[in-house]
């Protein structure tokens, strides 16, 4: 009757949207059969409602047979908004895992909710889609920095944890950067919500202590400036005879500022004739033989940032002294200035931090 009399059958309005996305949640089959005879938009989107579209609202609301239904009428199983995802999210969001193996079965993308699963510690969830072929290092391996970022909001969230293991049981890049340059080791030593074996199992799969993100800073300036005395142990500990895989050694002579005594040898590209002295030490690298001239874990405390601070500044400005006390028996970069010729002794003392001062 309600049909026959010129509604618009796409119409959207309230909490679920059209008819044909409240009916999909729903399960009614002869329903959702008569809207589609009708012309009702199979893949319409809702723009005031919550369930995305009528397959995502089948999958969401459990219903096997609407979405058999749907996706033989022509749904798009890929169908994905920032909010909504897909529907295999959806069967996610309720961990219906027959719905999750129904549109993987017919062809829906399962990276996607690769990521969704390890945001939301659904160990079970992530397994089922590894072991279904998701790749863990899609989309430069987001499932894994997601996680990560996860687990240092998140407090006492312990299945988190094992699905970073999960990730990189299967591979996930550790090495891989976000637009900042944040590798997963910068972020597992950032927070204190992480445990510190975390980062130990990263620096087991390869993790490169020395990368710098854009704003220069290594792994080991989080630790440093955040106060996480353990974290800085264990880097420094893991630092001893390593060698780097990173850019670093090209960042290392940018980034110190003039005249601060470091005494390296260095191989200079002068072929292009428009070099001058300033600009040489860009092409400046370390030899292979210096890396393992200096104490590596030396070698790490002196790496500075792009305002030539080094982890020893950081932890003396916000007075960890106890850090400032443990590194040291590693570095000489008390003495090191920043670009504002700034030294840990002068930002202990600036701050009021009395403890820092007597190790400075």
């Amino acid at each position: 009757m309600i049909l026959s009399n010129g509604v618009d059958i796409d119409a959207q309005g309230g909490y679920h949207g059209s008819a044909l996305q409240t009916a999909s949640l729903q399960g009614h089959q002869r329903i959702v059969q008569l809207l589609l005879d009708s012309g009702a938009d199979i893949n319409a989107r809702t723009p005031c409602g919550s369930l995305g579209n009528p397959l995502w609202a089948a999958s969401y609301g459990g219903n096997c047979k609407t979405v058999r239904l749907l996706v033989a009428r022509g749904a798009n199983l890929n169908a994905y908004d920032d909010k909504f995802g897909n529907a295999v999210r959806a069967a996610l969001m309720q961990e219906y895992q027959d719905i999750v193996h129904l549109p993987l079965d017919l062809g829906a993308d399962i990276d996607d909710a690769l990521y969704y699963a390890s945001t939301r510690g659904q160990q079970e969830m992530v397994q089922l889609l590894l072991d279904r072929g998701a790749d863990v290092n899609a989309r430069n391996s987001i499932a894994l920095r997601a996680n990560l970022a996860k687990q240092a909001a998140l407090p006492k969230f312990t299945s988190l944890g094992s699905i970073t293991r999960q990730l990189l049981e299967k591979g996930a890049d550790v090495t891989v950067k976000d637009r900042m340059g944040i590798t997963p080791l910068h972020i597992a030593c950032s927070s204190a919500y992480i445990p510190l074996q975390t980062g130990k199992l990263l620096v087991e799969k390869g993790a490169d202590l020395t990368a710098p993100n854009k704003h220069g800073w290594t792994p080991l300036h989080c630790p440093s400036q955040c106060g996480h005395i353990d974290v800085v142990s264990y880097l420094l500990d893991m630092a001893k005879g390593f060698e780097s895989t990173s850019e670093v050694g090209n960042a290392l002579l940018r980034a110190f500022p003039p005249n601060d005594g470091i005494d390296v040898s260095l191989e200079v590209n002068v072929e292009d004739e428009r070099d001058t002295g300033n600009e040489l030490a860009h092409h400046a690298e370390i030899n292979q033989p210096i890396m393992s001239y200096w104490p590596s874990s030396s070698f790490l405390l002196d790496l500075p940032d792009e305002a030539g601070r080094t982890p020893v500044l950081y932890a003396a400005d916000r007075g960890h002294s106890r850090i400032v006390e443990m590194v040291l028996q590693y570095s000489n970069a008390l003495n090191r200035k920043d670009f504002y010729g700034i030294t840990p002794l002068s930002a202990a003392a600036r701050k009021g931090h009395k403890l820092s001062l007597l190790y400075c």
